[in-house]
């Protein structure tokens, strides 16, 4: 298999809130989300059943990396789901499991280096699935990033590549599993970066083959980035005029549902205009009022418009398909109001 155009440059050197059309490669999407909280960071990866099969993922995390853990080691846990060919066409089955660390000594197979473009890797985590008895290992290899990518703000790299789930031993070993999404967080393992823009390479298969499509190679990004929401309010009698903004990294998020709130008494709902401003009147008895404003969602995907987050100068990347923020919840300043 040709090396994916990314690791082979590796080698030599306006967001919307409502999910979008990624782009006219409409054959093949995915999209990936990376997040921190604490000590646990959570990756995320989805690809649509109509989507052509993955054969490669190539990430480029923002986090430096401790990778001294022994194998054997649980660090984190894992939930996926596949579309198990060997059963039906459309047979979809939830897996869960386990992170966990192993001997990077025993993944030196031409496989492996071909997958991962080291000898041998500083690390290699396994993620254990099962479901019904089956048992899906799908091996990570991690090492940290070279020099000529840390300069660009990437601290580690992560590569794991799945078998055909249309031909071949291996699809009959596995279901003939295709990959639709795969959640893994592990703990204790990564360290706060200084960028929040995790970029990734989706290599698929040639439908119908064993085959990589190289050419097919596509980018998805993460922006682990939380909306800010604001609020402020004019009391009047017998009201309030609320009114505010939700932006994400200066951008404004429009189409969003903004809940208010007074104290904890549920006031109604607002929704963000293009320029990603809301206002609503609440009416209110006379007296002091606690007022704020809460957004939350699950994961954002905004299609191709925040691809312009990827770090000018990476190197050999596929056009960008996805670019996607994790799930959040943010809430504004409360803002004290007095009605009359």
């Amino acid at each position: 298999m040709r090396k994916p155009s990314l690791i082979a440059a590796l080698l030599v050197t306006g967001l919307i809130f409502v999910a979008t059309a990624a782009s006219a490669l409409a054959a093949y999407a995915p999209t990936l989300t990376g997040s921190q909280n604490g000590a646990k960071t959570t990756i995320h990866v989805t690809s649509a059943k109509t989507d052509d099969s993955t054969a490669a993922i190539h990430i480029l995390s923002p986090l430096p990396a401790t990778l001294n853990q022994a194998p054997g080691t649980t660090i984190g846990t894992v939930t996926a789901s596949i579309n198990a060919r060997a059963i039906s066409p459309d047979a979809i089955i939830p897996l869960t499991g386990n992170v966990v660390v192993a001997d990077p000594t025993k993944y030196t197979t031409p496989t492996d280096v071909a997958c991962s473009q080291a000898p041998v890797n500083q690390a290699v985590w396994n993620l254990v699935l099962t479901a019904a008895g089956q048992t899906l290992n799908v091996p990570v290899y991690v090492d940290p990033a070279p020099a000529s990518l840390a300069a660009l703000g990437v601290k580690t790299v992560l590569a794991t590549c799945l078998a055909s789930p249309d031909v071949g031993a291996a699809c009959a070993a596995t279901l003939c599993a295709k990959l639709l999404d795969v959640n893994f967080t592990v703990s204790g393992v990564f360290s706060a970066g200084s960028s929040p823009t995790w970029i990734s390479e989706f290599t698929p298969y040639t439908p119908g083959t064993a085959n990589a499509n190289v050419a097919g190679t596509v980018t998805a990004l993460g922006l682990d980035v939380k909306p800010v929401v604001t609020l402020a309010a004019k009391p009047g009698k017998g009201k309030a005029v609320i009114a505010g903004k939700l932006t994400i990294a200066g951008v404004p998020l429009p189409g969003a549902p903004v809940t208010l709130f007074d104290g904890t008494k549920k006031l109604g709902v607002a929704k963000t205009t293009s320029a990603g401003s809301y206002v609503f009147t609440a009416k209110l008895k006379k007296g002091s009022h606690t007022l704020r404003g809460a957004v939350a969602s699950d994961e954002v995907n905004a299609g191709t418009q925040g691809c312009a987050a990827i770090p000018a100068g990476t190197p050999g990347l596929g056009p960008c398909v996805s670019s996607a923020i994790p799930a959040f919840a943010v809430a504004s300043k409360a803002v004290k109001v007095k009605v009359t």
